[in-house]
């Protein structure tokens, strides 16, 4: 699925989350981490959904992966491992500070579930 196909349907995810239509976010959104199963933003968006729609064990396990994959990412941006040769990571980059706010906001969704990250 292309990169812009897959931010539309997050977008049209995040609507029905906004709506209180919490059965159809967690659907789009699984479908959405199963196509693209590397893409923080679906398994973020259908963590919060599930979180909504009660099935908080599930929650977990996605925000758990969420926080796996943008953390990685993080870490590669960190490592430089991402940048082009001879561009230096400053860490002064809207997609490292996006990284760390994420990695940030999962972190504190898990704690309001009484989950510590790492913690199984």
């Amino acid at each position: 699925m292309a990169q812009d196909n897959i931010n539309a349907r997050i977008g049209s995810a995040w609507d029905f989350q906004r709506k209180g239509r919490y059965a159809e976010a967690v659907s789009e959104f699984e479908t959405l981490a199963a196509t693209a199963p590397d893409n923080v933003d679906a398994h973020y968006g259908l963590a919060l959904a599930q979180r909504s729609a009660g099935q908080t064990e599930a929650a977990i396990g996605n925000f758990r992966t969420a926080l796996d994959l943008a953390s990685t990412r993080l870490n590669e941006l960190r490592s430089g491992d991402l940048l082009a040769p001879g561009v230096a990571n400053d860490l002064k980059s809207a997609e490292d500070d996006r990284y760390m706010m994420i990695v940030r906001m999962i972190s504190q969704r898990l704690a309001e579930l009484g989950v510590r990250p790492g913690q199984s």
